[in-house]
């Protein structure tokens, strides 16, 4: 069989059978489907080589909402919130009434939003893997016709993304130091129980361009069973008065935002109250 798409239109041998063929935009579509019109089907546009493509209609099994070899392409999510898409949704224009099934089970409770051709999943845990399968009605020549596609969708290992956690220092930390002599700023934070695609960590400071005197290092590593940290690390080889004025940013970053806390320097012995305590102050 041959059929004509595009500016082309429908070969005639095939306009004949009545309106259960129909184009939309470049596809050729049924309605309705039947175990008959399995075979070859070939497109043929002036700007483009013929395509020949194999319609296998499956037959209608009850119980059974999906074949194997019908699926569309597998969708993943983490756990948490968790949306699917319906894959053929958007090829129907007047699609309404849409309806959601894991595992041919038709989905209901609080836990399911559906919105237009989305399925949205709250609080989704591994065990909402499966095969999902949407169900729309599509209104053509009068007529209403059911139409279905499914797609696995799979709950992945990954972890929730969340903020990074400065552990140390705290924003607004006063940090000791003595004139003449080197000084080691460290910054570490916690990035989340996963493996972060982005690890970032460094200092920057005002009005401080001596990279002979500051010297930067940072690294990234996982502990198991705690996750992923990240540490950086400003080294200055010889404080000076000046350094006193500058405010000391350490950035730390992960998949989801960015964090920062910021520190200064002082004398020692100058964070001291006249209680003999300190006001936020740590030594070096």
């Amino acid at each position: 069989m041959t059929l004509w798409s595009g500016s082309v239109g429908i070969q005639p041998s095939l306009q004949t059978k009545g309106p259960e063929y129909m184009l939309l935009g470049m596809n050729f579509g049924f309605c309705p489907a039947s175990i008959e019109d399995n075979g070859n089907y070939t497109c043929i546009h002036p700007e483009y080589a013929p395509n020949t493509v194999s319609v296998i209609i499956n037959p209608n099994i009850e119980g059974t909402c999906y074949y194997e070899d019908a699926l569309y392409l597998e969708t993943t999510g983490s756990p948490g919130s968790a949306k699917i898409f319906c894959p053929s949704y958007n090829d129907y224009e007047n699609a309404s009434d849409t309806k959601w099934f894991k595992d041919c089970t038709l989905l209901h409770g609080a836990r399911y939003k559906a919105v237009k051709n989305i399925l949205y999943i709250s609080d989704a845990i591994k065990s909402d893997s499966g095969y999902y399968t949407c169900q729309f009605t599509y209104h053509h020549g009068g007529r209403a016709f059911p139409v279905t596609a499914t797609t696995p969708f799979t709950i992945t290992d990954s972890f929730l993304l969340t903020s990074p956690k400065v552990l140390y220092p705290k924003d607004g930390d006063v940090i000791e130091v003595e004139i003449g002599s080197p000084a080691q700023l460290l910054c570490k934070a916690w990035l989340g129980h996963g493996k972060q695609d982005i690890a970032i960590s460094f200092w920057e400071f005002d009005e401080a361009n001596d990279s002979n005197r500051f010297v930067t290092s940072n690294k990234s590593y996982m502990v198991p069973g705690e996750g992923q940290f990240a540490e950086a690390e400003l080294s200055i080889t010889e404080v000076r008065e000046e350094d006193l004025s500058l405010t000391f940013r350490c950035v730390l970053a992960n998949d989801l935002e960015f964090e920062t806390t910021e520190v200064t320097l002082v004398p020692k012995g100058a964070g001291e109250d006249s209680t003999g305590g300190f006001r936020k102050t740590m030594r070096v």
